[in-house]
C-alpha cells in the first residue's frame, strides 16, 4: 500500500488554521486491521491517554458510537470521528460512558474484549475524521506525523496557502525533489492518495 506522491511542507505554526477543512472532510491514516482503538490513538498515533479521556469525548466508528476504546477494535477501512465535547442533548446523549448512553443503544459500537476472529492484522487505510476543538489541538500534531489526502481535498488547500498573505510555506518537497511553492497545485493530479508531512518552524 503506497500513496501516488509525496509531499513535505515546511510552515509556520499559525498556517495550522488553514487545515481545518481537511480534518472535517477526512485524512487517511495507515495502520493495521484489528488493533484495539487505544494502541491506535495512544500508542501509534502518540495522543496522550489523559487527552482520549478526558479531551475527546464523542467517538464514532464506522458511523456507531464508542464508549470503551480498550475494548473496541479496528476494523479495516475504519471510517473513525473524535470530538470533544458536543452541547446539548445530543452532545450529553453521544457522550462516551455517558448517563445517557442507553439511550442510543442500537447505534453504539459492540465492545468486544478480544480481537474479532476474522481480524487479519493486514495493512490498511482508515480514515480519520476530526471536529471543533479536537481537530485544533490534534491536527497539528498528526500532520506532523504524516497523513495521507486524497487529491481532490488536497489541491484546494494548496491553492489556498499559495494565495494567503504573506504566503506561509517556506520550503515543499514532492516526491522528495525541492519544488517552488508556485508549482504545488499544478503537480498535484485530481487522482490518488498523497502522503503529507507538514514540518512546523518553530517547532510546535
Amino acid at each position: 500500500m503506497q500513496p501516488s506522491a509525496t509531499l513535505l511542507l515546511s510552515l509556520p505554526p499559525a498556517a495550522a488554521d488553514h487545515f481545518g477543512i481537511i480534518f472535517s472532510a477526512g485524512v487517511g491514516i495507515k495502520t493495521v486491521a484489528g488493533i484495539s482503538l487505544t494502541d491506535l490513538l495512544c500508542r501509534q498515533l502518540g495522543i496522550a491517554p489523559e487527552y482520549v479521556e478526558q479531551r475527546i469525548q464523542t467517538i464514532f466508528l464506522n458511523h456507531r458510537a464508542v464508549d470503551r476504546t480498550e475494548q473496541v477494535f479496528v476494523p479495516a477501512k475504519a471510517i473513525l470521528a473524535l470530538s470533544a465535547a458536543m452541547p446539548g442533548l445530543v452532545g450529553a446523549t453521544f457522550r462516551k460512558g455517558g448517563a445517557l448512553a442507553a439511550f442510543r443503544e442500537d447505534i453504539s459500537y459492540r465492545n468486544n474484549p478480544v480481537p474479532p476472529p476474522d481480524s487479519s492484522h493486514n495493512d490498511t487505510l482508515i480514515t480519520l475524521k476530526l471536529f471543533n476543538l479536537v481537530a485544533r489541538e490534534l491536527g497539528p500534531h498528526l500532520l506532523s506525523l504524516g497523513v495521507w489526502i486524497d487529491s481532490p481535498i488536497l489541491k484546494p488547500l494548496l491553492s489556498q496557502l499559495q494565495a494567503a498573505t504573506p504566503m506561509p510555506i517556506e520550503t515543499c518537497r514532492w516526491n522528495d525533489q525541492e519544488v517552488p511553492p508556485t508549482q504545488l497545485s499544478e503537480l498535484c493530479r485530481p487522482e490518488g492518495w498523497v502522503a503529507l508531512t507538514v514540518a512546523w518552524h518553530p517547532p510546535l
